[in-house]
């Protein structure tokens, strides 16, 4: 997922964000057919530290046959300080089912 082009619009006109933001990611891999990670970064405006825009996210993806998968990720997006009428944290839940044709 990619963040950085949208940023400057959900952090607000005239906001300068600090491109690469600290970012933390962790895999792990079941014994047989199950992958597992979490990801989270931070990424603040460059004239306000105290306004900032958070993303993690943390997913399971699991082998059904030797050709498809099926893929379960939770997405956390917060910004403190969000615009007029919007909440400060957007929470998806997506899961999706992948097919190998190799």
């Amino acid at each position: 997922m990619c963040l950085w082009p949208c940023l400057p619009h959900i952090a607000g006109a005239g906001s300068t964000l600090i491109p690469p933001a600290p970012t933390v990611q962790t895999d792990f891999q079941f014994p047989k057919r199950a992958r597992s990670w979490q990801s989270a970064e931070f990424i603040p405006a460059v004239e306000d530290f105290e306004n900032y825009f958070l993303t993690f996210q943390i997913g399971i993806e699991a082998d059904i046959t030797k050709k498809a998968k099926l893929r379960v990720v939770l997405y956390d997006d917060y910004t403190n300080q969000p615009a007029n009428g919007r909440k400060a944290n957007d929470i998806r839940l997506v899961t999706g089912l992948s097919y190998s044709f190799n």
